[in-house]
């Protein structure tokens, strides 16, 4: 695929949508496609991060870290962190679409997963204030295919060792993108398992859903209790931990803390407006940490949809403000 060509073919505004940029985003990634249309060097430097890096990995949700990752030189860019990374992204979505298309998968399901390429960018802003990305090798792996972001939750094939033994799972992210309402948690819980043995068979029986996150952790239950967090924590069976502060601080506060720098820090500087802001400052404060927690829950245990039920998925796809 020649990245010129590709870009010269998008409908710029039409694709920015459909990758789920929000308003406040569009402009600078605009600017970092016209920029890359006009720069030869920069150019070439797409064209390889293409080459190399995305379109070998497409199909391969397996493996892909096997793959390189978009490489150190490209994480900083006069136009914005990310930039070049961005824009090869945005030249290779039609190749994953087209993956997806392959597969039987509703149009609108497939330009929802990949809207998580807006997300990312909107992140980027919100941690650092600017238009930019630095996720790009998260999206490096869901545009390998083998990912889809239904309502609420995101769901990946991985590979996970369960009792000694390597199973392939369905993966549970959680997207910073609003409450997790039971009902619409059980909805996406009901369909994600049935959807992947449909248009992923190859990959066999799928027996259970699994996630990491600090969102797992059995503190949280008794810091806010009655909430959707405690409601989607009882979902699963908990597992191993690892410390979880840092997820804490980005996911909850969207801040990366000073690398190197023991945490908590900065209590005083943290909002505490919400309940759980509120909540998660007091246990610090009090000498408590957090941890990100492995969780797994059997797929069987939800019902599956109905045959004839919708593919399609909710509320992505369309440029949003913040």
């Amino acid at each position: 695929m020649d990245v010129a060509s590709r870009l010269a073919q998008i409908d710029l505004d039409e694709r920015l949508t459909q990758l789920g940029v929000h308003d406040k985003d569009l402009a600078g990634i605009a600017a970092m496609v016209r920029h890359v249309q006009a720069d030869a060097d920069d150019r070439a430097t797409v064209q390889s991060l293409v080459d190399e890096v995305l379109l070998p990995q497409i199909g391969h949700w397996f493996d892909y870290d096997q793959g390189p990752g978009f490489p150190d030189s490209t994480k900083q860019h006069p136009l914005g962190a990310g930039a070049l990374p961005a824009v090869a992204l945005i030249a290779v979505s039609d190749d994953v679409h087209t993956a997806h298309l392959a597969r039987g998968l509703d149009p609108a399901l497939s330009w929802r997963s990949l809207s998580d390429f807006g997300h990312q960018v909107a992140k980027h802003r919100w941690v650092y204030g600017q238009v930019g990305l630095h996720n790009q090798n998260w999206l490096r792996n869901i545009f390998c295919d083998g990912f889809l972001w239904l309502d609420r939750l995101e769901f990946e094939l991985s590979r996970w060792t369960i009792d000694g033994k390597p199973e392939a799972i369905v993966n549970v992210h959680i997207p910073d993108a609003g409450p997790l309402n039971p009902a619409v948690v059980a909805s996406d819980f009901a369909r994600a398992g049935a959807l992947f043995e449909k248009y992923y068979p190859e990959v066999g029986p799928l027996r259970l859903y699994g996630c990491h996150s600090w969102l797992l952790d059995p503190v949280l239950p008794t810091l806010v209790p009655g909430s959707n967090i405690a409601a989607f924590q009882s979902l699963w069976d908990l597992g191993e931990t690892s410390p979880g502060d840092r997820d804490a601080y980005y996911f909850a506060f969207n801040i990366e803390p000073e690398s190197g720098r023991e945490l908590p820090y900065g209590l005083d500087d943290l909002p505490t407006e919400s309940r759980l802001h509120r909540a998660m400052v007091d246990h610090w404060r009090s000498g408590g940490h957090f941890t990100d927690v492995r969780g797994t829950t059997p797929i069987a245990r939800y019902t599956r949809p109905e045959d004839g039920a919708s593919d399609a998925g909710h509320g992505g796809g369309a440029a949003v403000s913040d």
